[in-house]
């Protein structure tokens, strides 16, 4: 599969990610980062259709609000996380 060209924005996201351990939901990595929830949602989905992140439910919805999803990268996201926040790291210190 393709590595996927990702933005300053979407980079920020996939460390926080990478570095959680935890799965995060998208509300909690907009507020940590004030980056906008579009951007956010929008880097998870990028994610997802790479295969490196997946979601799941915790079951917490209460009434008329739907139950969050958790974001987690998956071994293949760790792998190429780590590949390209590395390269990106190198190319700062330069």
């Amino acid at each position: 599969m393709n590595t996927p060209a990702l933005s300053e924005p979407q980079l920020r996201v996939l460390r926080i990610l990478f570095n959680s351990a935890e799965p995060l939901w998208a509300l909690m990595v907009a507020r940590s980062t004030g980056m906008p929830y579009g951007t956010v949602y929008g880097t998870f989905r990028v994610l997802y259709a790479h295969g490196w992140a997946v979601g799941d439910t915790d079951g917490a919805g209460g009434t008329g609000r739907p139950a969050r999803v958790l974001y987690r990268l998956t071994g293949e996201g760790r792998v190429q996380a780590a590949a390209l926040l590395g390269e990106t790291e190198k190319e700062n210190i330069r």
